[in-house]
Order: C-alpha cells, then sequence, then structure tokens
C-alpha cells in the first residue's frame, strides 16, 4: 500500500510514524512539531524553558520568557490537571528524591533512606514553592509575558514524559488533520493507532513479557502503554518518598484516547495500588480510560480488568 515511514529520538526515546494510504512528505511539519515541543520542555536542551527554570537560582526573582507558541503554557496545564486527577501522584518536581535512591542504589547501600525530611522541602508541585503566571497587555487579554517562580534555587521541573506523550498527540492531530486514515505510533513502549484494516498495524503486543510468547492485543483506534514490576525502582510516591514496593500491581496497561492518558495513568495506577486505582474510575466515571492489570499476591498472579 501507498504509505511513509518516519522514525527518529524524541524526548530521549525512539519512534515510529508508520503512514498508509498518503504518500505526502510530511517530514518537515512532523519534524517542526517535535521540535518546537522540545526547544520548550527537553530539560537537556539548553535554552529550553525546563532548562532555564532548572538552572535558575534566584528566589527573590522570577524567570521571565515568551511562550510564543503556548506549548508551555499548555503543558504546565495539563501537568497540573494529571497532578490533581491523580491525587498528587503525579508529580513533575520529583527528581531530587528519584537520584537520591538511585544514588544509594549504585553505592550499594541497602540499609535506611536517603534525607527525605530535607529532599522534601524543595520537591512538590504546588503553589508555594512553584508558580506559573502569564501576564496579559494592557487590553487585559493579549498575552504578553510569561514567568516562573521557585521558592528555593534547588526546585527543578522533569516534564519528559509528559511532554513526549502530548508531542505525540500533536503528531496525530496534525495527522487526523490531513484525514488519513490509517497510522501507527510508536515512542519508546508507547503506541497509538488510528484505522482498522490493516492487521500489521492494529495488532501489537501486549508488553508482559517482551518477546514473541507475548500475548497481543487489537488496537484500532486510541493511545496504549504499559509500565512493569521491573519500572517500579525509578517511580517516587510522593506521599511517603519511597518507591512504590508496596504496591500488589506487578504490570499495568492503559488505553486511553490520548497518548498522555496513557503514560501518566499507567505509571500512577501502578504507583496506587489495585484498590486506589479502583477507586479512581469511581471518582473519574466518563475517563474513557481502559485499563488492564497483574496483581501478585505471594507467588499467585491475578488479573484485573475493566473490560
Amino acid at each position: 500500500a501507498v504509505g511513509r515511514f518516519y522514525s527518529g529520538s524524541f524526548m530521549g526515546q525512539s519512534y515510529t510514524i508508520d503512514v498508509v494510504g498518503d504518500s505526502t512528505d510530511y517530514s518537515e511539519s512532523l519534524a517542526s512539531i517535535l521540535a518546537a515541543v522540545s526547544g520548550t520542555a527537553a530539560p537537556a536542551l539548553k535554552g529550553s524553558v525546563v532548562a532555564r527554570y532548572n538552572a535558575w537560582q534566584q528566589v527573590d526573582s522570577m524567570l521571565g520568557f515568551v511562550d510564543s507558541t503556548g506549548l508551555f503554557g499548555a503543558l504546565y496545564g495539563m501537568a497540573g490537571d494529571y497532578h490533581r486527577r491523580t491525587g498528587g501522584i503525579y508529580d513533575p518536581t520529583l527528581n531530587p528524591i528519584r537520584r537520591a535512591w538511585k544514588e544509594r542504589r549504585e553505592k550499594g547501600w541497602t540499609k535506611g533512606e536517603p534525607d527525605l525530611d530535607e529532599l522534601y522541602r524543595y520537591t512538590g508541585f504546588d503553589a508555594s514553592r512553584i508558580d506559573l503566571i502569564e501576564m496579559q497587555g494592557a487590553d487585559g487579554y493579549t498575552y504578553e509575558r510569561s514567568f516562573l517562580r521557585k521558592t528555593d534555587p534547588r526546585i527543578e521541573l522533569d516534564l519528559s514524559r509528559l511532554a513526549g506523550a502530548y508531542g505525540m498527540d500533536r503528531i496525530a492531530a496534525f495527522l487526523e488533520e490531513r484525514q488519513v486514515a490509517q497510522w501507527k505510533i510508536t515512542w519508546g513502549r508507547s503506541t497509538m493507532i488510528r484505522g482498522i484494516w490493516s492487521d500489521s498495524l492494529c495488532t501489537i503486543p501486549l508488553g508482559i513479557t517482551g518477546d514473541d510468547r507475548d500475548q497481543k492485543i487489537r488496537l484500532s483506534d486510541g493511545a496504549f502503554s504499559y509500565v512493569q514490576v521491573a519500572d517500579k525502582v525509578n517511580m517516587i510516591d510522593p506521599s511517603y518518598g519511597y518507591p512504590p514496593q508496596s504496591s500488589e500491581l506487578i504490570f499495568v496497561a492503559i488505553v486511553a484516547p490520548r497518548l498522555t492518558d496513557a503514560i501518566v495513568l499507567s505509571e500512577a495506577f501502578m504507583i496506587m495500588g489495585l484498590e486506589d486505582a479502583t477507586a479512581w474510575y469511581a471518582e473519574h466515571p466518563d475517563s474513557r480510560v481502559e485499563s488492564f492489570m497483574l496483581i501478585q499476591l505471594c507467588v499467585v498472579i491475578y488479573k484485573a480488568s475493566t473490560e
């Protein structure tokens, strides 16, 4: 079939875009979308808003910048929304705690904990530590300039996974605007699909075993992402500052309309555990989010699904 295939690296992960039925070369447009997101939120990219904020050392003045694309405002607003929707589990300020645990592991320290009391002084995604102010012009409507505040020079933001998923969602919206009927996007272990007639695109591994024995699912319209028990070591439960070892979940897969939902909620549910993830559904009955989870109790593995 006529089509195009694109690939590259974005926000630290490989991506592919497989377009069927449209041979138009969208390379420049796709690259422009991803470059705009990276230029806003990539923490390692000098000059990005996030990199500038993380390097900002002043607490008596604010970092000023012009958010000409509106991307930072959108990402910051989404981060706040996910923070609220997950009861604070999604928190883009936790890198200092995450690094502290990683350093202990690398040094072979198996007892005790990092100085969490000190780390909590400059982590936590709330207006008492970090705040975005968007200034309007004299007419009260025209956007003029943005300011980011921090109350401690050690506060930092990491929107990488959210921004990566958001970039892929923008690619999906671009393809839909061009009325492309069949496509598949992958970013790391996450997938987005539109169209039902190409089994080679619509059938994807569930991600439980990661090899040829893996169970597969058919996804014709939506976004899919998963996390495994091995990912827990790099997660932090912000309620107590530890990796979520108390969670009985060992696998969480999410199907959602947007990749941002699939990526954020798969990790959030793994941290929450089954009881709190079930309660999340009761609080968000119109979410359009489906999940499949594996629960390990002693040596027995159970499954739970919204399907």
